[in-house]
């Protein structure tokens, strides 16, 4: 259901990609800092920021990958709504030999608050084996795919559909006192670590998009 953006909200955002039976999801909150046309929602957002992290996304998969689309959920007003989705399915242009499920990149983002509070990451799905080097890191020619993931998010200030925009920012969600911090820096490296729930002997789930 689109819910109507204010200044202030908090918007949940999951980018959603499938490998067979298995779905991936990689969370990301964005803090709406300005109207600035019409009455912007939750599926105006979801459209719009589709439209910039689809590409990166398909370009890393592998191709017996998909990348599925985008929901966005406003979870500063209350009651909850569900998300809001687009979908919007392609299939990865990467090597068609997948490597192991559970293995994925990391991409860290930092706030200006120290320690773990302060940090957050994600786990990039469903590489291939192209992607790999000979000694099982990410392949120096596949970090770029990883920068341009990283910058479709970092850069994801503003937002226009159907005549309606909003400015946003994008934050750490702290859950026990529903607030968010901005973040200051973002962190790459070739190494690839393990999303345990992500593995080809995991349990069947799905996607809303």
């Amino acid at each position: 259901m689109a819910v109507e953006l204010v200044n202030g909200d908090i918007v949940k955002t999951q980018i959603w990609c499938r490998d067979i039976e298995q779905a991936s999801v990689n969370t990301v909150y964005f803090r709406i800092t300005g109207i600035t046309a019409g009455t912007p929602d939750t599926q105006d957002m979801a459209v719009q920021f589709n439209a910039v992290i689809k590409g990166p996304y398909v370009a890393w998969l592998t191709s017996q990958a998909e990348y599925r689309g985008v929901t966005c959920q406003d979870i500063t007003q209350l009651p909850l709504h569900s998300p809001s989705g687009i979908s919007s399915h392609q299939v990865g242009s990467a090597g068609a030999i997948g490597a192991p499920r559970q293995s994925a990149p990391l991409i860290k983002w930092q706030t200006g608050i120290a320690g773990p509070k302060g940090r957050g990451r994600i786990f990039i799905p469903f590489m291939s084996t192209d992607e790999l080097s000979a000694f099982g890191l990410v392949a120096s020619g596949s970090l770029p795919l990883l920068t341009s993931i990283k910058d479709a998010i970092a850069t994801f200030t503003s937002f226009t559909n159907a005549g309606n925009s909003a400015t946003c920012e994008h934050v750490l969600y702290h859950r026990a006192t529903r607030s968010a911090t901005p973040m200051e820096s973002y962190t790459i490296d070739n190494k690839i670590a393990t999303q345990k729930r992500r593995g080809s002997y995991g349990r069947a789930n799905s996607e809303p998009v």
